[in-house]
């Protein structure tokens, strides 16, 4: 019976039996397949890769390849073999093998990150399935510090161990933490601490937070010191650096995130599982503590309990397998545009940013065109609340001057600490606070952007006032063609495209573009022998400004460079045919018929494709200060501090500087941190010095949004 059913039906069949179980590899189908030739034929994967997409789609998500590379990768013949890809690395993984040979592993954790990346549910649900963090967590326990024999008992700053720590941290669940033994606990933040308490050894930042504009001139590093960890400030080693990777039919160059920034996120998610003690002596709550006479700055019962509830470092919540099914009409419009928006509800849209940095932000000498801003506007505004580690001086002095490694040192202290922030936005053509530090002819002896006083330039104050801020020099005068307008959701910011230099400028490159997409799509014979080829000599300038950078000569980072693309509506019912017929040449050759013999299909297709910046609208923001206080009933018990900072636009590193309002023997602390998956800040802390080239105390924190105003 069934072999006499329409192909249609019978592939339908197929699906279904496919999907039956939505998790794990499609086994069920292999049934159906031994049914009889004609099925197999008509099922099989290669005769029917149609099919196989269509399984693809429903097991795994699709949306986010889409809104970082455009329709390009949800190609028939692509979707498909990633089905085979995806199927063979769940049941490697399932087969838990942690002794299995190292390559094979990083290859897997790669790809699993990946998927992490894009997750919008079902990846995570597969993942989930093949036991992926059972089978990491034995790894990290077992074999993260294999080789240390090599590096002084230091735990190796490799990717292996990059990836096995974030896909810990992705696979970290409220379940994981609940169920963890205290042994099991201790023993993990162990393994982990050395890559929190030392960034003199292991890279806090996707480049050093000296530098404030891209990319450094000279194309060599400016270090400040050498210690017996090497040279600080440190900058991460170039073989983690731009890797070559093959994913979802393209190959582009990435880097993993920081190891630092996972070991973090995993250390404080088990700190905070372990409440703070809260001393018994002390008054109930505030009120209580005024009526005993106490007026002085003094943390309360209450105040430990708040500090206790608010978890800074609580894991991502799962999204739901069918999460686009919950989604209202206006909702999943947006979510199928293909472009990246701050009201998209997909969990993998927390991650864009982040995914972002790994594609553009690990050459410091090359700065693509296309990159875009790794910081989502108004990200910051609003209260944040959570923890700082306090080193012991001494003990942290004695670590990062000696090579060797000495386990569970320095001991920290724990301190709450808390921000309410003010977003601020300098608008074209208004001109940005330029960067502070010396000019850059004294680079060689006096590097240095200004951090201590977060990228600001020396002496310069600023004002807050009417919804704006407003610096003034040296000399107290305003400098009057700087000014920055508060952030407020849904309200206009003053921007005009007549007079933005970012819109004229975005305005020019589009004429050039269409152009020189007009001029390829000419004929050979109506080319105009002595026409200039702009595109060709934008190229050659491109190479020759990468050519003086020596990492760029190591890697070339115009390969990291995957837009976000999208289809204008001709080309891509076009590419819509080839895709539901397989891509068979008589149909290819039958479509492409129309457009002459001199075309290739495949680069008209490409060439209707589009750089997502050129998508959305531009707001003229070419810069993002903040300014705040401590959170009222926070600074009673903890101390008041005001705040100031910066966004450094080249990879969305965040510096705040914090004064303190009352008592100045607190001394001023500077964080320098990311937002990571859109909900933790997390970074490191260093107090203000004077001895600008000596190697700082540091220490770890973590925030996240304050679930109550206090």
């Amino acid at each position: 019976m069934l072999p006499k059913l329409p192909f249609t039906i019978l592939e339908h069949i197929g699906l279904e039996v496919a999907v039956v179980d939505p998790l794990g590899p499609p086994s069920d189908l292999i049934s159906l397949l031994c049914t009889c030739r004609h099925i197999h034929s008509c099922l099989s994967f290669d005769n029917n890769r149609h099919l196989y997409a269509r399984i693809f789609r429903q097991k795994f998500d699709t949306r986010a390849v889409v809104r970082r590379f455009g329709d390009r990768c949800t190609r028939l013949n692509t979707t498909a073999a990633q089905l085979k890809v995806y199927c063979e690395l769940l049941k490697r993984i399932r087969r838990g093998d942690t002794a299995a040979d190292p390559e094979t592993i990083k290859v897997d954790f790669r790809m699993a990150l990946f998927m992490f990346l894009e997750n919008d549910g079902r990846n995570e649900a597969q993942l989930q399935w093949a036991g992926l963090g059972a089978f990491v967590d034995r790894f990290v326990r077992t074999r993260l510090r294999e080789g240390c024999d090599q590096t002084a008992g230091w735990p190796p700053e490799s990717e292996m161990n990059a990836l096995a720590l974030w896909l810990l941290w992705f696979t970290t669940d409220e379940v994981t933490l609940r169920e963890e033994t205290a042994d099991a606990r201790r023993e993990l933040m162990e393994l982990v601490r050395p890559y929190v308490v030392l960034p003199v050894r292991y890279p806090a930042f996707w480049q050093p937070d000296y530098h404030f504009e891209f990319p450094i001139p000279d194309g060599r590093p400016a270090y400040r010191a050498i210690g017996p960890h090497g040279y600080y400030p440190t900058y991460r080693h170039p073989d983690h650096l731009g890797l070559l990777h093959k994913h979802r039919g393209l190959r582009f160059r990435a880097s993993v995130p920081p190891i630092s920034l996972a070991a973090k996120l995993i250390y404080f998610a088990r700190s905070e599982a372990m409440p703070f003690h809260i001393p018994t002596a002390l008054p109930a709550t505030r009120e209580a503590a005024i009526e005993l006479g106490f007026t002085d700055i003094r943390p309360t019962q209450e105040d430990y309990l708040r500090f206790n509830q608010h978890k800074a470092a609580a894991p991502i919540k799962p999204a739901s397998f069918e999460w686009y099914g919950e989604l209202n009409e206006e909702e999943a419009r947006q979510e199928n545009e293909g472009v990246w928006k701050r009201t998209l509800r997909s969990k993998s849209a927390k991650w864009d940013l982040d995914w972002y940095r790994m594609l553009y932000c690990f050459d410091p000498w090359y700065v693509s065109d296309i990159k875009p801003l790794p910081y989502m506007k108004g990200m910051l505004d609003g209260d944040w609340e959570g923890r700082m580690l306090l080193p012991d001086f001494q003990q942290y002095h004695r670590v990062a001057t000696s090579s060797r490694f000495d386990p569970q040192q320095p001991m920290m202290t724990t301190v709450p600490i808390s921000l309410r922030l003010r977003e601020y936005h300098s608008v074209s053509p208004k001109v940005p606070i330029p960067r502070g530090g010396p000019p850059r002819r004294e680079y060689i002896d006096h590097f240095n952007d200004g951090i201590m006083r977060a990228w600001l330039p020396d002496d310069w104050e600023i004002r807050e006032g009417y919804g704006k801020l407003r610096p003034q020099d040296p000399n107290g005068r305003q400098v009057r063609q700087s000014e920055y307008v508060r952030w407020q959701e849904g309200t206009p910011n003053g921007h005009n495209p007549a007079t933005c230099t970012m819109c004229i400028q975005r305005a020019e490159e589009e004429q050039r573009a269409l152009l020189a997409s007009q001029k390829k799509r000419k004929s050979p014979s109506d080319m105009d022998e002595d026409e200039d080829d702009s595109g060709a000599e934008d190229r050659a300038r491109s190479k020759r400004a990468r050519a003086r950078s020596p990492s760029t000569r190591r890697q070339d980072p115009a390969a990291a460079q995957p837009a976000v693309i999208a289809h204008d509506a001709g080309i891509a019912d076009i590419a819509e045919d080839l895709r539901t017929t397989g891509g068979l040449a008589e149909d290819r050759t039958e479509v492409q018929a129309p457009f002459g013999p001199g075309s290739q299909l495949d680069d008209l297709i490409d060439a209707e494709m589009k750089d997502p910046n050129a998508s959305a609208p531009c707001d003229g923001v070419q810069d993002i200060m903040v300014v705040g206080e401590t959170l009222p009933k926070h600074g009673q018990a903890w101390h008041h501090y005001r705040f100031y900072g910066r966004v450094r636009r080249y990879d969305g590193l965040v510096a705040i500087v914090r004064v303190p309002t009352f008592v100045s023997e607190l001394g001023t602390t500077i964080f320098r941190g990311y937002i990571v998956g859109g909900q933790h800040f997390v970074g490191n802390w260093r107090p203000l010095s004077a001895a600008r080239s000596a190697i700082p105390l540091e220490g770890p924190f973590i925030m996240s949004r304050s679930s109550t105003a206090q």
